[in-house]
């Protein structure tokens, strides 16, 4: 079931008498915070000695010698199974795995699968015999996946832990440049608040320090053509080229920001806001893209959007086949693209 804060923290108060918390999540970056957050708790409750074992499959013969090693301090031990995929385990490990859930004394496990997508039927058969099983000894929860508004909530609270905080827009702006990317945010976070002296971060500040992602330059490109802004369009492609993309990885996201607005100028046609394309698209790992892209769908009329998708469509066949400079050939594109303009 998916949780929230008040299931939460009964799952870490009730690790205190029971022996499993089996984490699930969609989003890594969530799956590997709370699992940190649940080894802490266990640690500082208990002085718990820490073993980690990662997946995908576990080495069930080495988790059943473990679990059935008293700590040498009188403690429970604290086990924790990173990553595993029970869908890839054979059923004879998922049924050690159950029994030792079910008869642990001596460690406590913390358990985490990061599913590839939002399962749309039933799990397999080992999924739910774990599942149930780790229901009847602990806790069970399945970790939403950050929405773009927590991620402005975590950005500020990580910087308020450096003793820092953001000044007006620079967060924003941030966000621009790093999408919904939370390792990015707060890795530039952590540097940011290193280089303003743990005061505040400004806008000049991100602007000068932080490495623009990918696709929030390509929203950046995206705009230009539509404002048939040539000369600034093409520096901005030159400096996509200096930072080591090459011709095909760009070409290959302009692709897809420009497939993610044809897929909101069809959303907004028949009225549906940025959720309800999330899913409908099943696009749950790119709603930041999706919103960027309904703020500039609307500059672009359907035929326009036919008109650049064909013209991309040919670049990237060109780009796999000519002997033309790749370089000049996204150039070239890029200018057509700019011919007519924005919404025709």
């Amino acid at each position: 079931m998916a949780w929230n804060e008040r299931e939460w923290r009964e799952a870490m108060q009730g690790l205190r008498t029971k022996t499993v918390l089996y984490l699930t999540s969609t989003d890594e970056y969530v799956l590997k915070r709370r699992a940190a957050q649940a080894v802490a708790f266990v640690q500082k409750s208990e002085q718990a000695e820490h073993i980690v074992m990662r997946g995908p499959v576990p080495d069930v013969a080495q988790l059943m010698q473990e679990v059935g090693t008293p700590s040498f301090f009188g403690t429970r031990r604290l086990i924790e199974l990173v990553q595993i995929e029970p869908s890839a385990m054979n059923e004879a490990d998922v049924k050690v795995l159950c029994g030792l859930i079910e008869e642990s004394e001596n460690a406590v496990l913390i358990i985490s699968t990061l599913w590839k997508e939002r399962k749309k039927s039933k799990p397999v058969k080992k999924v739910q015999q774990l599942i149930q099983t780790v229901q009847k000894a602990g806790f069970y929860l399945e970790c939403p996946a950050f929405q773009a508004s927590d991620v402005k909530k975590l950005a500020e609270k990580n910087a308020k832990a450096m003793g820092t905080v953001f000044e007006d827009g620079a967060l924003r702006q941030l966000q621009e440049r790093c999408g919904m990317n939370m390792f990015l945010i707060e890795q530039e976070t952590e540097k940011l608040a290193a280089a303003s002296g743990y005061t505040k971060i400004t806008a000049q500040l991100v602007e000068q320090m932080t490495a623009a992602g990918i696709e929030a330059d390509m929203f950046v490109l995206v705009r230009l053509v539509k404002q048939r802004k040539k000369s600034m369009a093409l520096h901005q492609l030159a400096r996509l080229f200096q930072l080591g993309h090459d011709p095909i990885s760009v070409t290959a996201i302009f692709i897809g920001v420009f497939n993610d607005l044809y897929r909101m100028k069809c959303a907004q046609q028949t009225r549906r806001g940025v959720s309800q394309a999330v899913q409908d698209f099943d696009c749950q790992k790119n709603e930041w893209r999706l919103q960027k892209a309904a703020q500039e769908a609307s500059g672009y009329s359907e035929r326009r959007l036919d008109e650049i998708m064909l013209m991309l469509a040919e670049l990237d066949e060109k780009l796999k086949g000519s002997p033309i400079d790749a370089e000049l050939l996204v150039q070239t594109t890029l200018l057509r693209m700019m011919q007519t303009g924005g919404a025709v």
